[in-house]
């Protein structure tokens, strides 16, 4: 079991991947880029496999989507301090929003540099500012993320530990108990990884900490995609 967006961990046999895949964050970044009559964006994309696999899907459903305009597209090395000149080009055309697509300490960088130019434009992403230390860095950003853990979760998880559960907690917990389900439902205790697998592949359904989870056969565990924005350092249900 993996928890990333790259959906190439859960290939080859009795692999699995419980994190929604692109595909299901970028309908939901379109559906809200429409709703807040946004045309035309920009992307800063790191240069790595989970910030590329987003950038992909984002291709393939601007390609049949004639409401979003990318204005430019912009990538730079894991490890990059200095994003003066990839601003510079970015900022030569007229964007209603920048999308950020990669991981902290250069996500909080770049988005440094983004406001020294120009305070007001508007930030999104799916997910990445959630994996912040620094989130009042994002502040009043709205963005895309996976199902809110429910409130039992969180409130145990807190209880137990002292601290909110961070970024993929909620999966691994769910994680844990699709394969104790799978493991109860083998017959005569029969209890092998590929027994395992076998009784997963037949659950189909199952009702996680992050809601309705879809089990396919591909192995990549879907659920729904939500709107969550930045409130006072911490991230905030939206709808």
């Amino acid at each position: 079991f993996g928890i990333a967006f790259d959906p190439n961990i859960a290939k080859g046999e009795m692999n699995y991947l419980h994190w929604s895949p692109p595909k299901v964050g970028v309908e939901k970044l379109l559906q809200e880029f429409k709703e807040r009559d946004i045309e035309n964006i920009s992307i800063i994309q790191e240069n790595s496999h989970g910030p590329q696999s987003v950038l992909d899907e984002i291709l393939l459903q601007t390609e049949s989507n004639s409401d979003v305009s990318i204005n430019t597209i912009e990538s730079y090395q894991p490890g990059e301090k200095d994003f003066r000149s990839i601003l510079t080009k970015v900022t030569e055309k007229s964007s209603d929003i920048y999308v950020l697509l990669g991981f902290p300490p250069q996500l909080e960088i770049l988005t440094r540099q983004i406001k020294e130019l120009d305070k007001k434009i508007p930030l999104t992403t799916i997910l990445y500012f959630e994996l912040s230390q620094q989130k009042e860095l994002f502040e009043d950003q709205w963005y895309v993320s996976q199902s809110p853990a429910n409130d039992t979760f969180l409130k145990e998880f807190k209880d137990y530990t002292g601290k909110d559960a961070l970024v993929g907690a909620p999966n691994g917990y769910d994680i844990f108990n699709i394969i104790v389900t799978a493991t109860e439902l083998i017959k005569e205790k029969n209890i092998s990884s590929k027994n395992i697998h076998k009784e997963i592949q037949k659950i189909g359904t199952y009702y996680g900490v992050l809601g309705q989870l879809i089990i396919p056969s591909s192995g990549i565990i879907e659920s729904a995609a939500y709107i969550k924005i930045i409130k006072d350092a911490k991230p905030m249900f939206i709808k």
